[in-house]
Order: structure tokens, then sequence, then C-alpha cells
């Protein structure tokens, strides 16, 4: 009976381990998708920045330089050129569509971070509790889903040298913090 016991507890922990091995999955996955789509909305942010506030300003220039030009019958080719120019990064910057691709890409990567938190609390609080073996596999899976729904929702692709340079970010410690889960040893 002892020996019958010895092995349940075996089998047990042995599929909590397997839970926290893909949950530890998951918090990586989540942590580096996380990073670099935070990281690629903070670079659109800067493309957006850099089209539009020249464009709103070379626009307010060109409008006064043209209501000048018009009363103080000034030079048209000055008007003509910063009214081109503004137009034109108004364009660019309507194309591009810079400030939508930054939220998207921020929203994205705060749901991933999110996700991840999420995990960490399934890994270090549900797996020590007393959840039942089927709870926590249905658990796990609803965050496996979540993490998929993400992978597949837009924006998905991030360059490989902002992905490279969010992992050199991470290894450096720079989100680290005392037991950082993602270089934690299973405990089962």
């Amino acid at each position: 009976m002892a020996e019958s016991s010895k092995m349940v507890q075996q089998d047990e922990n042995k599929l909590r381990r397997a839970l926290w091995e893909e949950a530890n999955r998951i918090i990586i996955d989540a942590t580096y998708s996380g990073r670099s789509h935070q990281s690629m909305g903070v670079r659109w942010e800067r493309i957006d920045r850099w089209t539009g506030v020249p464009a709103t300003v070379l626009g307010a220039v060109g409008s006064a330089a043209a209501g000048i030009s018009a009363i103080a019958d000034g030079d048209v080719w000055l008007t003509a050129t910063l009214a081109l120019t503004a137009a034109g990064l108004t364009a660019a910057r309507s194309f591009l569509k810079s400030d939508e691709i930054a939220k998207a890409h921020g929203l994205k990567g705060d749901r991933l971070i999110g996700l991840k938190s999420d995990v960490v609390r399934f890994q270090q609080v549900d797996l020590s509790s007393s959840l039942t073996l089927e709870s926590l596999q249905d658990r796990l899976a609803d965050l496996s889903q979540r993490r998929n729904a993400l992978r597949e929702s837009g924006p998905q692709h991030i360059p490989r040298s902002i992905y490279e340079a969010t992992k050199r970010s991470i290894e450096r410690g720079e989100s680290d913090y005392e037991n950082d889960h993602l270089w934690m040893e299973s405990p089962y």
C-alpha cells in the first residue's frame, strides 16, 4: 500500500514538473516577445515624431508664409517649397500610419507581459496549491491558448535587430531581479 502511494506521488510530481516546464517556456516566450514588441513600439513612436513634428511645424510656417506672401507680394517659391515639404511629410505619416503601428506593438507587448505575469502566478502559486492536476492542466491550457492567440494577432513581425537587442538587454539583466523566474529551477 505504501509503495502504491509512493508511485502515485512520483507520478504527480512528474506531471507537476512537466506543467512547470511548459509554464517556463511560455514565460520565456512571452518575455522575449513582449519586450521585443515594446521596443518596436518605441521605434515607431520615434518615426511618428520625426514625421509628425516637422510636418506640423512646416504646415504652420507654410501657411503663415503663404499669408504673408499674398499680402506683401513675397517670394512664392519659398511658400511653395514649405507647403510641398509639409504635404510630403504629412502624406508619408499618413501612409506609414506610424502612430497606429506604435500603439499596436506597444499594446501587444503589454498583453504579452501581462500573460507572462499570469503564467508566473500559475507557476509559483497554483502549482504549489491544492488544485487538482486536472484543474492545473486546464489552467495551463488556457494560458497556452492566450499565448497562441497573441502570436496569431497583429502585428506579428519583429526585425531580427530588435529581437537581438532585446535578447542582449534581457541577458544583461535589465529586467532582472532577485529570484528571476526566467532562470529558476523547477522545485518538482
